[in-house]
């Protein structure tokens, strides 16, 4: 980050430089490595600093929708600015993947379903696409797919952890909820962080294991005033 700051001070009108310092902050913030209240706005100025120097950044125009969907809950104006991206660079894995999360938000499965299958085809190695894929089948309700997907990614990335949650819910909405159970346990062993106890937590209080779930909270609330 430091990199763009001295790239941003030294060429202030430099798009490419704009548009990664802004990605940067965003993915702080989309990760939780930094509060979202201090990082999106500064992320959204800088992508539109790129844009108004260089509209023909796919890169900038992918963050401004992320910014418009996240900041300010503008859902058109983030499906304009992510066809636009797309528009700009057909092969850009990272505008199909979040193309498919607005066209699941609009309820058109199957459009955003051949975007994900696009994505993976453009990014079919690495960990975030694979992973992606599987939430995203997930989200769309394609259980089955989504256990699959999930099922190969961690195959192909063992010491993964969110394809573990993915295919704990598989499990949970396929009506296997001991499975689910000992899939979310897996997760949480792997790390105790606040996704990993608020789905195991959930699951717990949906069993009746209130006992647990109610220390699960409380883990989560210790992490919280932290």
């Amino acid at each position: 980050l430091q990199y763009f700051r001295e790239v941003n001070l030294q060429a202030p009108d430099f798009a490419l430089g704009l548009a990664w310092h802004s990605a940067c902050l965003f993915m702080l913030g989309y990760w939780g490595h930094a509060p979202t209240s201090e990082v999106y706005p500064s992320a959204k100025h800088l992508a539109l600093r790129a844009v108004a120097v260089d509209d023909s950044l796919a890169r900038a125009h992918l963050v401004l929708g992320w910014m418009h969907l996240l900041l300010d809950w503008d859902l058109d104006a983030a499906v304009r600015e992510v066809r636009r991206a797309i528009e700009l660079g057909p092969s850009e894995a990272d505008a199909h993947s979040f193309h498919s999360t607005l066209l699941c938000f609009l309820g058109r499965t199957s459009e955003a379903t051949r975007e994900v299958e696009y994505m993976l085809k453009l990014n079919p190695v690495p960990l975030m696409s694979n992973q992606y894929a599987a939430w995203m089948f997930s989200q769309m309700g394609l259980h089955a797919r989504a256990e699959a997907q999930a099922r190969r990614t961690i195959a192909r990335f063992p010491d993964c952890l969110q394809p573990y949650f993915v295919l704990g819910w598989s499990a949970w909405y396929q009506d296997r909820p001991e499975e689910a159970v000992a899939t979310l346990e897996m997760a949480i062993g792997r790390s105790r962080e606040a996704f990993s106890l608020s789905y195991l937590a959930h699951v717990y209080g949906r069993l009746g294991r209130c006992d647990e779930a109610r220390s699960l909270l409380a883990e989560l609330e210790q992490l919280r005033t932290r």
